[in-house]
């Protein structure tokens, strides 16, 4: 069965973008104005508000009134799972895009995505993601960074399944939001399951390609993921764990099925590391004791867990110094690239220093390493692209909120279909 899109009537959209939200008022706006600005306007946006109390739905009605492509429903109240089930009741496209209420896509991210679906005859299309973590926070990252992930490609189920595992080398590709062919969905009769809060798309994406599902992946880092407090996947709790163990069926490939029991295994470290935690936190430490000695996986993310919290503190530390030691300075501009001529960079420099902004240049494959590693201390006040890889990914991600110009031309042209905070 290809995923092909199904003869359209009336009001029937090629994709239906299906966003759940619960007190996201202070992202969705955002969320709604980037999938508005996709390149492929034929789609609609289900919002399924589940009992926020704060604007959320507000926020929401009002993108709905001015675009009617914006449709608004209430959640059932009963967990993520069950909300996304409510948005795909609601779905009338012949395929479904996940965007969560607090993320963004780049303008392309619906195009390209049916781009691959269509290039490898797909049901599921993922994207490449850059996560970052708020509008003035500098840190950012590519989620698949490694040499295997730089082209588009079929992910096999097998791959899928060994991603899922915490301790595995590649990134975990459940995290990755999916688009996928709602008729195929229907077909096979597969929807979120509801027992589970954490995991969602690693489970329904799991169901559908031992379906019979391919899926594709989109190297072009179009989706991106926003890192805060209140992010669910940063809360995990034995229940969830436990919910997943649960979740877990028997595959009929014997290559996945190997794969599927090593997740197991993983996500019962997991469960072992979560209760040890929490025996810490009580002071019952021979309980901790004993799920160290049962698995010694355990210790080991412990004195991770214990290593990486001293070093955010160090780091939060030495921030504080060196704000209070280091004279404020003025804006800078990052242009990411080099122009192509020596005259074009000369051009650029004395069209920078009209604006009283001094250059700090960076490579476009080494920028967001250089920003993390403390190189760039100085604010940013206008990012410039000097290539497309640039241009086309991450400029806003990793600061949403600053101006964008491209260098085209000998000249600064304003990036307007990139969306900022």
């Amino acid at each position: 069965m290809k995923a092909v899109p199904r003869p359209r009537t009336g009001d029937t959209p090629l994709i239906s973008v299906l966003m759940v939200a619960r007190n996201s008022a202070a992202f969705i706006a955002d969320a709604l104005s980037s999938a508005r600005r996709q390149t492929i306007d034929d789609i609609e946006i289900v919002v399924v508000d589940d009992g926020s109390t704060d604007d959320t739905f507000r926020i929401a009605l009002e993108h709905a009134r001015d675009d009617a492509r914006v449709r608004l429903f209430t959640g059932p109240g009963r967990g993520l799972s069950a909300v996304r089930n409510t948005s795909l009741r609601h779905a009338r496209g012949a395929f479904g895009a996940i965007l969560d209420s607090d993320d963004l896509l780049h303008p392309r991210h619906l195009e390209l995505l049916l781009e691959r679906l269509r290039q490898f005859e797909a049901h599921v299309a993922v994207a490449n993601m850059v996560s970052f973590v708020d509008e003035t926070h500098p840190a950012s990252s590519l989620f698949a960074a490694g040499p295997d992930w730089r082209y588009d490609r079929v992910i096999e189920h097998v791959e899928f399944v060994q991603s899922g595992t915490s301790d595995a080398d590649e990134p975990s590709l459940g995290y990755l939001k999916p688009l996928f062919s709602l008729d195929f969905l229907r077909a096979k009769r597969l929807s979120y399951n509801e027992d589970i809060r954490i995991g969602e798309d690693f489970d329904l994406l799991d169901r559908a390609l031992e379906c019979g599902a391919t899926l594709a992946y989109s190297a072009a880092p179009t989706y991106f993921y926003r890192r805060h407090e209140q992010s669910t996947s940063h809360r995990l709790q034995a229940r969830d764990v436990e919910a997943l163990l649960e979740a877990d069926r028997p595959h009929t490939d014997a290559a996945v099925a190997r794969a599927a029991r090593k997740r197991r295994y993983a996500l019962k470290t997991e469960l072992a590391h979560i209760e040890a935690v929490e025996a810490i936190k009580r002071r019952a430490l021979a309980k901790a004791a004993a799920a160290c000695r049962d698995r010694p996986a355990v210790l080991r993310r412990l004195l991770g867990s214990a290593f990486e919290g001293i070093t955010r503190r160090a780091a939060k530390l030495g921030s504080r110094i060196a704000g209070r030691l280091l004279p404020s300075r003025g804006q800078i501009a990052l242009v990411i690239g080099t122009p192509p001529t020596k005259e074009s960079s000369e051009r650029l420099a004395s069209c920078l220093r009209q604006r009283n902004l001094p250059v700090k240049r960076v490579d476009p494959k080494s920028y967001r390493e250089a920003v993390e590693l403390g190189q760039i201390a100085r604010p940013i006040g206008l990012i410039v692209t000097c290539d497309d890889l640039a241009a086309e990914s991450a400029p806003f991600a990793l600061r949403p909120g600053t101006p964008v110009c491209e260098w085209r031309a000998n000249r600064l042209h304003e990036v307007t279909h990139l969306v900022t905070s």
